[in-house]
């Protein structure tokens, strides 16, 4: 069996906030009829199909903050970002390598936490691990990918035509319009629960009447 890992980003072009990847591998009893391009289904439908992923598949979150984006480039930070998603995937994998065949009784009589990866029951259906195709082919949406060790295409409009590259797109959206959602409540003069920070025109009016926010790009014109 081949697993194959889908990598998408989110919050290249807002003018604050980090920029955030995600890295899924889908099991094969996934229903991918509910993916879909990111950026055509609704906040709710996004949420909803996050929380199935969320709990269905085995993926990793990366991120590069503001800081990073103004000392390396947005480009750079994606490339970052998508990397560090990457390595907690692989990390995720490793973790059920090493401790495949556990059941939860077990896990528990072992005194270890039942929140863990290997605890997800949708990754039941990919035992036994000896017959996994390792390390995963990657698809990176876009024109350029991360340094990673191993086999990477690039694929534009990739979330349009490969489910777990729509899967992460979904995660790697969803996370992040959560930390803005977060990050309102510490500075809340700049409605970043509403625009997550992009170049919307109730964005500029706040930065023009307050100034910038402590996450503010400063690398990026805000008007």
């Amino acid at each position: 069996m081949n697993l194959i890992c889908g990598i998408d980003e989110a919050g290249r072009g807002p003018l604050a906030g980090p920029v955030t990847a995600a890295a899924v591998v889908l099991p094969p009893a996934f229903d991918t009829g509910q993916l879909g391009d990111s950026k055509k289904l609704s906040p709710r439908q996004r949420e909803l199909v996050s929380l199935e992923l969320r709990r269905g598949t085995l993926y990793g979150l990366g991120w590069a903050t503001h800081y990073e984006i103004d000392a390396f480039n947005i480009h750079q930070a994606t490339l970052i970002a998508m990397e560090r998603a990457h390595n907690r995937l692989m990390r995720a994998i490793s973790f059920l390598l090493q401790s495949h065949g556990a059941n939860p009784a077990a896990m528990k009589r072992a005194g270890r936490n039942l929140n863990t990866p290997d605890s997800r029951p949708a990754w039941k259906t990919l035992l036994p691990w000896q017959e996994l195709g390792l390390p995963p082919l990657v698809l990176v949406d876009g024109m350029h990918s991360p340094k990673l060790t191993h086999e990477t295409r690039c694929i534009i409009g990739g979330d349009r035509l490969h489910p777990e590259i729509m899967a992460a797109s979904i995660l790697a959206k969803t996370a992040r319009d959560r930390w803005m959602r977060a990050y309102a409540e510490i500075e809340p003069l700049y409605d970043y629960e509403q625009h997550k920070g992009y170049p919307t025109r109730n964005h500029k009016k706040l930065i023009a009447l307050h100034g910038v926010s402590r996450i503010q790009r400063r690398s990026f014109r805000s008007v």
